[in-house]
């Protein structure tokens, strides 16, 4: 008796490194960036299988294309026979080491090449999962086959994984018995392995790693490809198969034309051992009751010819037993839901969820962008605090984290209404969205829901992921007055964190040798909670050009003593070390000024804002874009520097890399600044000096007549040039620059006149 041909085709080093080499060409030219997570050392363990959800047909090229990149070894796959319809295609395919679905001893094959070392990524879902909806009724059903049938996920993978340990256990009965061992060995593909080698593999269990795949944006629009492929078969867009091949070329071919973000994220494995595989005898050849076909195969299996082909009647028994098939879906069904739980969760699917689940459980149908925005935060930061599932950079970056808390529309929210805008699911106006309920909640075609609803497709990725859909209901419920608190330290925390992550990369062994850094009690900016009547009432504090919020601290204190409440903002640059300020842009220091207002806002009813030096430049620009401001003051604002050479800062830059400074207060600046830092210092105040007519609130400015670092008479061209009638100019009979310090009592109380002067009356 002769068995069945078991050999697979053997890999042809030609066209696999050649696909290689083109999928390296198409990566290094497309927009389409490839993350490879989580995977380590399950290659380790010998053969096993990989199994993925199927979204597109990229992954059948992609995942082997990425997993020999990173591990070097060569990843076979089951691929759909559609794929084999051409001879051509198909041999090629075969060729790469792909095997079509509908193979007659696909099983044999694979478990054979597995027992022999080999990797499968099998698709267990039977086919693309176009809608990406994978549960009904809380359990676990796909729709395949063009939208028409639903069923749950092949149980395939765990078939083989089975069939390879009963390989397994009937090698590891050779070796212990020691009879046929060679045969056995030959028929399964093992000749040539070494007892020490037989040995391990015959006691070591079958790994499955769930992979799963996440893209994202999703964003298909007609493109080049689509349109060659019209141009080339004019009746595509009249026959069921035609129109399937452009929705997939419209979908697959935005994503490397217009650009995409592919997550790759592997899981642990999951191990089949012994204990999943019962002995055969134990219950398919000893039944209840003695039958002909007992006593058949136990003859059987019994006769001696046979025996190194025994695999094959337990391959048979495994396939038709129902308890086989029943332990092989509970291995499937623990290895797909670790397989969804693997979604790199992104701002789309929170999104998608928020609009989706409200809709189908409430009357809402508007939404305050705004407001959503903080809700989205408060659904991240639950699943942040979580810490189960992966987040994508948009949800875990710090500063797209602090736009959802602030007054400012994020871009990410921006970008998924234009695509939803342009497949009209929701309208946008006045900062308002108002979905399209009809369209958002039809029930999309298999085939055209890619197309037309992204927002289904994203809720349907996620509705799985439990602590997902808790999240979201959670956030959609919450009182956001009640999570202010919530919001503002959001915002406080995001400074010092910021200030964290600077220190850290700037403030190091070789940059502390070269320029001495700034001590962190001086440099961290700080917040002066006030007390009494006057704690509704806020005052920014900005320090200057190369300083620290260490600089204006006594004025701060002064403030606060009096119950106002103060904080002090660190411009990013400043406070750490030189090396960071030669990084920043005068814009990164408005910023930083502008995230201290908005933050001061949510914790204040009233806003006064002021600065020493560049941080009152500074403070007067805030007051020209921020109507909400009460009252402005600067303190020696620079329009004209008294040296005259730093205006060859442009010059300086090319021969120097930093200038020695000689301050005042070395713990609060910097004993030598950029020449770069100096450049865009002259930058901001060519800015700023030409709009200060749009100053149009109450504005105090104080001048010593002595000043040797700006200029004295840069506050009268500020006060000609102020747009207010409400404004005041205070001089100061002093030869010094830096006059907020404790040494200047007067100063503090000229500018604790000003605010209380110009604060609403109770």
């Amino acid at each position: 008796m002769q068995p069945p041909e078991l050999d697979l085709p053997p890999i042809n080093a030609r066209n696999h490194n050649l696909t290689l080499f083109m999928l390296r060409r198409l990566e290094s030219h497309l927009d389409v960036r490839i993350r490879l997570h989580d995977l380590t050392d399950q290659f380790d363990m010998g053969g096993g299988l990989i199994v993925a959800n199927h979204f597109t047909r990229l992954e059948t090229f992609v995942v082997p294309f990425v997993v020999h990149r990173a591990t070097n070894i060569t990843l076979r796959i089951l691929a759909s026979h559609v794929l084999f319809g051409n001879k051509t295609f198909g041999d090629y395919l075969m060729s790469i080491g792909a095997l079509p679905t509908n193979h007659p001893n696909k099983y044999e094959l694979i478990a054979r090449d597995i027992l022999q070392g080999g990797w499968w990524l099998i698709f267990p879902e039977g086919g693309l999962i176009k809608d990406r909806r994978v549960i009904e009724k809380g359990r676990l059903n796909v729709t395949t086959d063009a939208g028409q049938v639903r069923r749950r996920p092949r149980s395939g993978s765990a078939i083989l994984a089975m069939t390879v340990q009963r390989y397994k256990a009937a090698l590891r009965q050779a070796l212990e018995n020691n009879w046929e061992t060679q045969t056995i060995c030959e028929s399964l593909g093992l000749g040539d392995r070494r007892p020490s080698e037989l040995e391990a593999l015959a006691f070591r269990p079958t790994p499955i790693i769930p992979l799963n795949i996440t893209y994202y944006p999703l964003n298909p629009q007609d493109n080049a490809l689509k349109s060659l492929a019209t141009r080339l078969m004019p009746n595509l867009p009249h026959t069921s198969f035609g129109q399937e091949l452009l929705e997939e070329l419209t979908v697959e071919g935005s994503m490397l034309l217009k650009g995409v973000e592919i997550d790759m994220r592997f899981g642990s494995p999951l191990l089949v051992g012994d204990d999943d595989v019962q002995l055969v005898d134990d219950w398919r050849i000893v039944p209840w009751s003695a039958s002909p076909w007992r006593r058949y195969l136990t003859a059987l299996r019994s006769w001696r010819p046979m025996r190194p082909y025994t695999y094959l009647v337990d391959r048979w028994a495994v396939s038709s037993s129902w308890r086989q098939r029943q332990r092989a879906w509970q291995i499937t069904r623990t290895t797909m839901q670790a397989l969804y739980r693997l979604a790199t969760i992104h701002i789309d699917h929170l999104l998608s969820a928020m609009l989706l689940q409200t809709l189908r459980t409430t009357k809402q149908r508007r939404f305050e962008i705004l407001d959503l925005q903080k809700r989205l935060y408060l659904a991240a930061q639950r699943l942040k605090e979580n810490g189960n599932l992966a987040l994508h950079p948009n949800l875990t970056d710090p500063d797209l984290q602090y736009l959802l808390v602030t007054d400012t529309p994020h871009p990410f929210l921006e970008d998924f209404a234009r695509r939803a805008s342009e497949l009209e699911l929701l309208t946008c106006k006045d900062q308002i969205w108002e979905p399209n309920t009809d369209l958002l909640l039809e029930p999309w075609s298999f085939n055209s829901v890619r197309l037309k609803n992204f927002i289904q497709v994203y809720f349907n990725e996620v509705e799985p992921v439990t602590e997902v859909i808790q999240a979201v209901r959670y956030a959609m419920r919450a009182d956001l007055k009640a999570h202010q608190t919530t919001f503002s330290d959001a915002m406080h925390n995001y400074e010092d964190e910021l200030y964290e992550a600077d220190h850290a990369e700037f403030v190091t062994p070789e940059t502390i040798a070269k320029l001495t850094p700034l001590p962190p009690e001086t440099g961290r900016p700080a917040l002066l909670r006030g007390h009494g009547s006057h704690s509704a009432v806020g005052i920014l504090l900005i320090h200057g050009f190369s300083a620290s919020p260490g600089e204006v601290m006594p004025l701060a204190k002064s403030l606060n003593g009096q119950g106002f409440t103060v904080y002090v903002v660190r411009l990013r640059g400043h406070g750490t070390s030189p090396y960071d300020l030669q990084q920043r842009s005068w814009q990164d220091w408005y910023d930083s000024v502008q995230r201290g207002y908005a933050y001061l806002r949510t914790i204040t009813d009233t806003q006064f804002v002021g600065g020493m030096s560049t941080g009152g430049g500074l403070a007067l620009y805030l007051s020209m874009h921020e109507p909400t401001v009460q009252g402005v003051f600067a303190v020696a604002a620079p329009i004209k520097l008294a040296n005259r050479a730093i205006h060859l800062a442009p010059l300086l830059k090319t021969v120097r890399g930093f200038v020695d400074s000689n301050p005042g207060n070395p713990n609060t600046n910097y004993l030598a600044f950029p020449v770069q830092a100096l450049q865009e210092l002259l930058h901001f105040i060519t800015v700023y000096s030409k709009t200060l007519q749009n100053v149009a609130i109450p504005t105090l400015l104080i001048q010593a007549r002595g000043d040797t670092t700006v200029r004295p008479d840069s506050a009268q061209y500020i006060y000609d040039e102020l747009g207010t009638t409400k404004k005041e100019l205070i001089w100061k009979d002093v030869d010094q620059h830096v006059i907020v310090s404790d040494a200047f009592p007067d100063v503090h109380d000229d500018i604790l006149t000003f605010v209380q002067q110009h604060q609403p009356s109770r």
